[in-house]
């Protein structure tokens, strides 16, 4: 059946409107993403979050040459992702709106809450600190960074639980082991006990229930030196779960000391080699 002459009419102007819509000059383009933003704004007040997202979208598409303007698009929608409950496209919106504006201070608290939604906490804690380097005082990076370590400590003591478990029931008939770990005494001596033990795995165990256990009474330094060892040990053995464990220990414990880079730098070895594990299995 043959088009209606209204119908091919009606299919060339909107051919020709593309086509014109490729000459609009920059101020525009802008003049358009803007009013897609407010509209998505409007649906976002209405709470039909999908209808935002389907107006930040069109204007993210317009493509104008406003980065601002841009990461406000991106950052909006990734605001109507998360109420919507889609956190891998909200902290995937609010990367690349930071990557436009990186002192984005809206868009770094949404990657942040994201992250905590995702528990995502090592990265949660990176976003936050992101954040506390532009705005040092912004109370709600503050609550969300705390946050993140006390779910991140929550989360490493329940693994802590298990792996001491499992290493009390590996050593139940290690004299040695369990006679050091219920009676610490001087930190120095108990380091040249552990090279009393042949297996070096076992070795590595006694570090770390020494370092748990100065955890426990709050001797960070100390904990610190336990899980320097027990990281030397791990990779020697190539025991990449022990080596997470300490790299957790470590972090947290410079955390505790106020010696942030070295807890971030920790942390984000922690995180590379659980994607590595993760990848491997």
């Amino acid at each position: 059946m043959a088009s209606s002459p209204v119908k091919a009419a009606n299919e060339s102007d909107v051919t020709a409107a593309a086509d014109e819509a490729l000459d609009f000059d920059d101020e525009t383009l802008k003049a358009i993403a803007e009013v897609y933003k407010n509209d998505g704004n409007e649906e976002f007040r209405r709470k039909d979050y999908n209808n935002a997202i389907y107006f930040y979208t069109e204007g993210i598409k317009v493509n104008c040459k406003d980065e601002e303007l841009k990461a406000k698009l991106y950052s909006n929608r990734a605001t109507a992702h998360f109420y919507l409950g889609n956190y891998s496209e909200s902290l995937s919106d609010s990367k690349v709106a930071i990557e436009l504006q990186p002192s984005f201070v809206k868009a770094i608290l949404r990657g942040a809450s994201t992250c905590i939604q995702l528990n995502q906490f090592v990265e949660a804690i990176t976003w936050c600190d992101k954040g506390l380097a532009i705005d040092r005082n912004n109370q709600t990076l503050l609550e969300l960074r705390c946050r993140s370590v006390r779910e991140l400590n929550k989360v490493q003591d329940t693994g802590r639980e298990e792996a001491k478990e499992q290493l009390e029931t590996q050593t139940n008939n290690d004299t040695l082991l369990i006679e050091i770990a219920r009676n610490l005494g001087n930190i120095p001596s108990h380091l040249k006990v552990g090279k009393q033990v042949e297996d070096k795995a076992k070795e590595g165990g006694l570090y770390a229930i020494l370092g748990e256990a100065h955890f426990r009474l709050g001797q960070f330094k100390t904990v610190i030196d336990c899980f320097e060892l027990h990281l030397k040990i791990a990779k020697e053995v190539r025991d990449r779960v022990a080596e997470v464990a300490s790299y957790s220990r470590l972090g947290i414990s410079h955390f505790h000391l106020g010696d942030f880079r070295k807890a971030i730098d920790n942390f984000e070895r922690l995180q590379n080699l659980a994607e590595k594990l993760e990848t491997d299995r």
